[in-house]
């Protein structure tokens, strides 16, 4: 499992967790509560006492955040459609338990999909 450093760029506070891949998360800041950014692997955290090196941050994190929502939409939609459509065929087939038990998991995992990107 991989994992990703969280931010909080008013604070200049960062954690370590697992990976969400830009779903929905319960990690707040240790100071301020506030939601924390999830960051790629490329980013570097300047130390706390480089405030340019904060301010340029905050910039960077700022105008990366439009293009993680858009691209976190997406993925929703395409794992939503997927799974609909994977629904859909198995509700075609014929009833037995395997299929009954298979429907569950997939409408489960499309219930539990919906939950963590917000939709």
């Amino acid at each position: 499992m991989s994992s990703r450093t969280y931010l909080c760029v008013p604070c200049r506070w960062a954690r370590r967790a697992a990976a969400a891949y830009l779903a929905k998360t319960n990690f707040r800041c240790a100071i301020c509560h506030g939601a924390l950014h999830e960051l790629d692997w490329r980013w570097r955290i300047p130390p706390k006492a480089d405030d340019a090196g904060w301010v340029e941050l905050g910039i960077k994190v700022a105008q990366d955040e439009a293009a993680r929502r858009a691209w976190r939409r997406r993925a929703f939609a395409a794992r939503i459609a997927k799974l609909e459509a994977q629904i859909a065929g198995m509700e075609r087939q014929r009833e037995t338990e395997r299929r009954n038990t298979r429907l569950k998991l997939l409408r489960r995992e499309r219930e539990e999909t919906r939950r963590r990107y917000d939709a």
